[in-house]
């Protein structure tokens, strides 16, 4: 059997990882078996496309404990960076506000400071791409209150709308025009991006800064952010919140922007490896995964076989902000194709995107 790359650095990293199955600590590592059913023919770390339309990749198949994270080179792309505008870059912070001000790139990257590890998921990821446009990185950035401070907003500002600079015309299916609007509430814990895994901000990360929430879909992490703006309670919906209402949950497409739910990315989960051991003449499987999403409160996830009953898998803990792993270790499956979906087992926890039958992966065991 000829193994690709990536199925190499799984041979050669995973046995650090055997300290959560013990059963496999004095056995030998076959092969890690490839998923048939989501390859799609999509390059892993490459460009793909260009501009709105433009496309990158992150392999999960190399995410495990020794290496929990994509380089900032590896993490997913979804629109790539626009030509970008001539002139001093400033962040503008008007609207319904006594005095709109105008804030400068040099204080806000005076300001920075570390906000720790973050995921960014697309509204849009499937299983075409291998489910690869997902990352977390560790970010800086200056939190959104101590902006949002330096100006008084009047009484009519209800609703925040963030603006960055994007492309002027629409390219196919997506539209032009960087922008979303939120409650005060729902950016309660947001920050100002200046940079990502201790560089700052890739272009097509948003270079200069961008808007980075914890736990909501990428689409609502406006890039190249240029102006903040209080606006009123009969604010439209922009572009982007009606291109994008389907994939966050929305209720058809409302027209106003007071309507719209958070875009709350919920508990969701997917199997990223699986191994073939031998231990002791006998087969067996460990199969490695990520929980993300409203992650914190599930306390117990599991894995199903050609949707047989779910059987309870290891998890690691973790917070809401970034994804955690989970491992199975069990009997060789008899020879042939496997299907494996994942499933939340706390209750009360929503995960729609599992229980509709989302993020299921095969394999030919």
């Amino acid at each position: 059997m000829t193994l690709s790359r990536r199925h190499v650095l799984g041979l050669l990293t995973l046995a650090a990882c055997k300290e959560l199955c013990p059963s496999l600590e004095e056995g030998e590592l076959l092969e890690v078996l490839p998923f048939m059913d989501d390859d799609g023919g999509m390059p892993y770390g490459e460009s793909y496309r260009e501009g709105l339309l433009g496309l990158k990749f992150v392999d999960l198949t190399e995410i495990d404990e020794e290496h929990p994270m994509p380089t900032s080179d590896q993490f997913y792309v979804r629109t790539m960076a626009p030509p970008m505008p001539e002139g001093e870059w400033t962040l503008e912070l008007g609207g319904l506000v006594e005095e709109p001000t105008a804030v400068s790139l040099e204080e806000i990257y005076a300001e920075s400071v570390d906000q720790g590890e973050v995921l960014l998921e697309c509204s849009g990821n499937s299983k075409q791409g291998g489910y690869g446009l997902l990352s977390t990185a560790l970010w800086a950035g200056v939190p959104l209150q101590k902006l949002l401070n330096r100006v008084q907003a009047s009484a009519e500002a209800k609703l925040l709308l963030f603006e960055g600079w994007d492309y002027s015309e629409d390219d196919g299916n997506s539209k032009a025009g960087c922008s979303w609007i939120f409650t005060p509430e729902d950016v309660a814990e947001a920050f100002i991006a200046t940079h990502m895994n201790g560089e700052l901000l890739p272009p097509d990360h948003g270079f200069p800064i961008r808007l980075i929430i914890p736990n909501r879909f990428g689409c609502t992490n406006v890039k190249w952010l240029r102006s903040i703006r209080w606006v009123g309670v009969d604010e439209p919906a922009t572009m982007q919140m009606q291109e994008f209402a389907s994939r966050t949950h929305q209720k058809g497409v409302p027209a106003l922007a007071r309507d719209f739910a958070p875009a709350t990315i919920e508990a969701c989960a997917m199997v990223t490896r699986v191994e073939r051991w031998e231990v002791a003449g006998r087969k067996r499987l460990r199969v490695l995964g990520l929980l993300w999403g409203e992650s914190a409160a599930v306390d117990s996830l599991g894995i199903s076989f050609d949707e047989k009953n779910f059987e309870p898998v290891d998890l690691l803990p973790g917070t809401h902000r970034s994804w955690r792993f989970w491992t199975w270790c069990g009997e060789h499956y008899p020879d042939g194709d496997v299907t494996m979906g994942m499933g939340v087992l706390t209750p009360g926890v929503s995960a729609r995107r599992l229980e509709s039958g989302g993020y299921r992966r095969t394999v030919r065991v």
